[in-house]
């Protein structure tokens, strides 16, 4: 994979910490975030953020709410928005495939999850 940039919101920050982490490995770049007003300014700020990863269950602004956010920004073309959550509930699931998620990864996800994920989104930016 080529270097890419990425947005990460997730209000724990532990996990915050190993999704950079991960992506580090993987050969990108990423700006972390434990809200969505932090992450609103990020991509006001940043024309090149390619995906976001946000967790699902968060205080104020869930990941639904994000994807929503995110698509009003960009009504054309912008970030992919892949949800992580460990929710693996059937009618969550199928929730988060109708919400318009370009992706999502339950929790625990492996990286080479992550990787093939990464690479499928980057993959169909072209």
């Amino acid at each position: 994979m080529e270097k890419f940039l990425t947005l990460a919101i997730d209000d724990d920050p532990l996990v915050l910490r190993s999704i950079v982490a991960a992506l580090k490995v993987l050969g990108g770049e990423c700006v972390a975030c434990r809200s969505w007003n932090d992450a609103e300014a990020a991509l006001r700020s940043s024309n090149s953020i390619e995906i976001i990863i946000t967790d699902l269950n968060m205080p104020k602004h869930d990941g639904f709410a994000v994807l929503r956010e995110v698509r009003k920004m960009f009504p054309e073309e912008g970030p992919r928005v892949v949800v992580v959550t460990g929710d693996a509930d059937r009618d969550r699931i199928t929730a988060i495939k109708r919400a318009g998620f370009d992706g999502h990864l339950l929790k625990p996800y492996t990286l080479k999850q992550l990787k093939e994920m990464l690479e499928g989104l980057l993959d169909s930016s072209v």
